[in-house]
Parts: C-alpha cells; structure tokens; sequence
C-alpha cells in the first residue's frame, strides 16, 4: 500500500474494530432476545449487565446464556454490576462482587466491571478523598485476589465527580498492583470532570482493557438552565446524551491513541433511553466504525 492510500485510509488501517453493545435492558426482554437483536444489527459482542436473567448472581442462567451467544458467535465482552466501595464498610458489595466474579466466569467472558461508587450531586460531596481511596483500594485488593483464582480481570471504570479524571486513578492505580486489573476508559464520562477524554485516554492507554463508547452535547453553565433532561457537570457545565457523532467528543483522535498503544478489547457503544431506540444504535454502530476506520 502506497503511502497516500495509507493515509486516506488512516495510519492503522490494518487493525480492525471489535464493537459491543452495552444497553440497559427492561423487564419485557431477556438476554436471549438481546443476543438476537445485538447480532442482526451487526455488533460483534454484548456488555451485560445486572439484569433480566443475571439479576441475581446466577451461574446455571450465565452458562445458558453463555453457550446461547456463542452459538450466534455473538462474544461477552464483559458483565458490568453497580457497587459501591467508599464506604466504610462495603462487605455486603464484595460479597455481592465475587459471586459475579463466578457469574463472568460461567458466562465465558474474561471481565468483571464494576463501579467503585458515583457521585453526581455538589451536595454529595462531603466526602474525605483519602478516606474514599482506601476504602476502595482495600476492597479492590479482596475481590482482584479472588478474581485471580477464578482467571477473571477486574475493571473499574472513570465515573462521577471523584471517582473519574486523570488524579484520581493516578492515585489508584499506584495501590492497586494486581496483573489482572485494569481501566474502563468511559469516553463520556470523562466530561462530568470537566477533562476531555483524550486526557484520560493518552494517560493510562497501556491500563485500558475495555472501552465505554457514547456522546454528549455540551453547553456552558454560564447561560440559562437547559432543561432537567441535562445534567450538571463538576463545574457547572451541562451535558445532553447524544447519538455518536453528534457530540462533542473527537473520538478520530481517542481511538488514534488507543490503536498506537496496541489496544484490541472491545469498543462498547453505550446507551441511554433516546440513543437506545433501534435507529440511533444503528447510526451510533455506524459513526463508531467510521471514525475508526479513518483514524
């Protein structure tokens, strides 16, 4: 390939995008249908979640769906479970954790994502950012350990006020040595900081093993409220969600970075309540690819 054609094409054309869908899903679905949809769309995997047949730590459920996504050679990218390790006694969520460390390992993916603890209110944040890092790295440190033994990572990804942004996981990642943890880059989660996520991205690229995909429209907090469908950012700033593409994230340049550093997990396109209905998941798939390919 001539050197023009190369760039017309992007500087690492070679590699090839590996897409998932994380949507939330209501009672009315099971993941069997799911699985159905996230294959007639075009997404090489599924990210679940605590929901429909896994809301309950399930084994003998994950294997079924397990073996179900593979014979539609649909992959498990990773199963995500809300927690919360902040607190000064989070036994009943690592206990809670570790029975889906059992879940990801019936279901045949090789992650555990989990949240550390969101906080997305000012008035939340009466919080000791000390006493919040070593509660959640103590507790890391209990359910990496067991994850090890069952050959599953753990993943926590960049979300709310505290627990997101380039100082934050510095700091966490400096308690944390365990060989099977890493990142979740949330790519719009970032923005809550105020940060972009190119920051985020460029710094911890070699710790990324899994990918959250989505977008936003931004207007500054020094005009007129919005509307209560936005949310507040750190420092007053308002985000909309938004289909890939229509936002303000410049994923040409995040996913540039992230092919430099050798990345090859999954690229999981997030979804809210609008971004969700079948139509802009199919634009959303579309831009995903797009920017990628160009890169």
């Amino acid at each position: 390939m001539n050197v023009k054609r190369r760039r017309q094409r992007g500087f690492f054309a070679d590699k090839i995008m590996k897409t998932s869908l994380f949507i939330f899903p209501n009672k009315d679905r099971s993941y069997f249908d799911i699985i159905d949809e996230v294959q007639k769309v075009g997404f090489d995997g599924i990210e679940l979640y605590r929901a429909c047949e896994l809301l309950r730590p399930d084994t003998e459920a994950a294997e079924k769906i397990g073996e179900y996504a593979a014979s539609k050679g649909v992959a498990i990218s990773c199963i995500s479970v809300g927690a919360n390790l902040w607190r000064d006694n989070p036994s009943e969520d690592i206990l809670l954790l570790k029975r889906y460390v059992d879940v990801a390992k019936a279901l045949g993916t090789p992650y555990l994502h989990h949240t550390l603890g969101s906080v997305m209110r000012h008035k939340d944040m009466n919080l000791r950012y000390r006493c919040i890092l070593s509660n959640i790295t103590k507790a890391l440190r209990e359910i990496c350990g067991y994850a090890k033994e069952k050959g599953i990572t753990v993943i926590n990804e960049n979300q709310g006020y505290i627990t997101n942004g380039v100082p934050f996981f510095e700091e966490l990642l400096s308690e944390i040595d365990f060989d099977n943890y890493g990142l979740v880059a949330d790519l719009g989660n970032i923005l809550f900081t105020d940060c972009r996520p190119e920051a985020f991205v460029g710094r911890f690229a070699p710790f990324i093993k899994h990918v959250h995909v989505k977008d936003y429209l931004y207007k500054s907090g020094g005009g007129l409220f919005p509307g209560e469908e936005w949310m507040m950012t750190k420092e007053g700033n308002y985000l909309y969600d938004a289909v890939i593409g229509y936002g303000v994230i410049d994923f040409q340049k995040v996913f540039r970075i992230l092919k430099s550093a050798g990345y090859d997990g999954y690229f999981s396109m997030e979804c809210g309540r609008e971004t969700g209905l079948p139509h802009n998941i199919e634009k959303g798939l579309r831009n995903m690819k797009r920017y990628y390919e160009n890169c």
